[in-house]
């Protein structure tokens, strides 16, 4: 009975394992779809930024008057699209970052599993060698017991 009571603790220890695995996997597909929204938002950020700075290149190089109200709002602009593209890229390491520690924890749990399943595995091989060491035990009982009295009596 203690094997069998074993061998259910271990299918237990699987089946929680495997809802770990599970639940750590959707984690991690939340986390890539987080980052891919990160940096799809900082290259538009610098997208955006490197139009800015383009405009008043072209702006000096053509030796147009500039009227002040302008290039400080378009300096304003470049400005914030800067503050954004930093802050950006910011995001985007922390989701990086955060991408990394869900793999790892993933993979960890995905290696926990693995022991779980060998020794479930480990145990059903020893429980099914004991059950069948025991049959052996009783077979050879039983032909001792039935040859005995034939020998006797003849």
């Amino acid at each position: 009975m203690t094997n069998t009571h074993k061998i259910r603790q271990l299918k237990s220890l699987v089946r929680l394992r495997q809802l770990q695995h599970d639940k750590s996997a959707k984690k991690l597909a939340v986390a890539n779809m987080e980052l891919t929204e990160a940096k799809e938002a900082m290259l538009i950020s610098q997208a955006r930024y490197q139009l800015v700075v383009e405009m008043q290149r072209k702006f000096r190089q053509t030796g147009s008057a500039i009227n002040p109200l302008y290039y400080s709002h378009q300096l304003d602009a470049a400005d914030t699209a800067k503050h954004f593209l930093d802050e950006s890229i910011t995001k985007w390491n922390q989701a990086k970052i955060n991408k990394s520690a869900s793999l790892n924890n993933f993979s960890f749990h995905y290696c926990q599993l693995n022991v779980a399943q060998n020794a479930r595995t480990s145990a059903i091989a020893e429980y099914f060698a004991l059950q069948e060491q025991c049959l052996l035990n009783d077979c050879s009982d039983q032909q001792s017991k039935s040859s005995t009295p034939a020998e006797i009596t003849t």
